[in-house]
């Protein structure tokens, strides 16, 4: 956006949830919702929902007498190349947290990206919001740039998104001895389906499930993180019941999904990579070509690398829940449920000392953002305490 020259970045620490940057926050909300291609983007509307008054409310910190609370300084957030919109989250939990920030934005060309900047750069430039301009930079920058390294070196916290790969890089980065790296590398999530509950929903429940499931998986291209990529059917389930589902998917997906050529190609490729070199398949079913589906063994010892693109899902039918914990590695990020609470799920996790799962939610949630991200409480994280005697 603004022309960068790290000598001239201006860094300022603020309280969290300080007054003038809640007004930012709420205004930015409203002013996305104005944008001409708001409502191209679903992402777009979760987006404001989350920048809102009313969610921003739920997770203020809780006043302390015992300490005070400031931002850490300067954060430099890297965002993952192929998901739009993470971003300005990032960007949000920073200068909620009292911080100044400086953001590399994704390598893609994405228009959510453009339109986000577009009404970040109106506010800037309001003259309520005008003393953020200069301590808030995004920044388009390949990870082999200098300015890396410049504004690592002077960053108090990094927030770091990307592959594995992308982890190590910044790892090897010369930063300041108390700087503080919150890394959120490559994880994978699934979901789970009671069979038995599932047979009892009415058709209208079953495909509302199927829409759910399309809101946490394709929206990113299945890029994200905490999209599912496979479904684990926990119970007998009979084939026809579970083509109720898949089937509804396909409709969805056939009518509000834009996929081009070179989607289309790159899902092809990926099938037939996998049909090729992994023996722990049972079925392969065609959707008309709007949704592969890959019946997995359950005697599958890994499925870190069950990885779908552009309407491709595995699916594997486990007798009872307690079999889940084979799958859960310490990389498995989200687990969306249907037909199984939470504290059920978590007890798996107590049990069998699982290090994995750090977001458990309903259908239709995965990809709802929060301030806990990863295991992390970010805003903590993110703020000093000074303590008082």
């Amino acid at each position: 956006m603004q022309k960068f020259n790290i000598q001239k970045f201006e860094r300022k620490i603020f309280v969290p949830f300080e007054r003038n940057i809640l007004n930012f926050t709420y205004q930015f909300s409203k002013e996305l919702r104005k944008h001409k291609k708001f409502k191209k983007y679903i992402e777009l509307h979760f987006l404001s929902l989350w920048c809102s008054k009313n969610n921003i409310e739920k997770f203020y910190i809780k006043k302390n007498e015992s300490f005070f609370k400031i931002g850490r300084g300067l954060v430099f957030h890297v965002s993952p190349k192929n998901v739009p919109l993470n971003f300005i989250y990032s960007f949000f939990l920073g200068l909620l947290s009292g911080n100044s920030n400086i953001v590399k934005l994704p390598s893609g060309n994405f228009e959510e990206t453009e339109v986000v900047l577009d009404v970040v750069k109106k506010l800037f430039n309001n003259k309520n919001f005008k003393f953020l301009k200069n301590s808030n930079f995004f920044l388009k920058l390949s990870h082999d740039s200098k300015v890396i390294e410049d504004i690592s070196k002077k960053s108090d916290a990094r927030m770091i998104w990307g592959g594995d790969s992308t982890i190590e890089f910044y790892k090897k980065i010369n930063t300041p001895v108390r700087c503080l790296d919150l890394f959120f590398s490559d994880r994978y999530s699934f979901a789970i389906i009671n069979s038995k509950k599932f047979q009892e929903l009415n058709i209208d429940k079953k495909k509302e499930l199927a829409k759910k499931f399309f809101v946490d998986s394709m929206l990113t291209d299945q890029n994200a993180c905490n999209s599912p990529h496979t479904v684990f059917w926990i119970g007998k389930t009979k084939r026809q019941i579970k083509n109720v589902f898949w089937t509804e998917l396909q409709n969805i997906i056939k009518e509000k999904y834009k996929i081009d050529d070179i989607q289309i190609f790159d899902k092809y490729n990926t099938l037939s990579t996998f049909l090729a070199t992994n023996k722990f398949i049972n079925n392969f079913k065609n959707y008309e070509n709007y949704l592969y589906l890959i019946e997995v063994k359950n005697n599958i010892n890994n499925i870190e690398n069950l990885r779908g693109v552009n309407g491709m899902f595995f699916e594997i039918e486990l007798s009872n829940i307690k079999f889940l914990s084979k799958f859960v590695s310490e990389k498995c990020q989200t687990i969306t449920s249907f037909g199984h609470g939470n504290k059920e799920i978590f007890e798996i996790i107590k049990k069998n000392n699982l290090k994995g799962i750090d977001q458990i939610c309903d259908f239709g949630k995965a990809m709802q953002f929060s301030n806990v991200w990863d295991g992390y409480n970010v805003i903590e994280s993110l703020t000093k305490s000074i303590n008082i005697k």
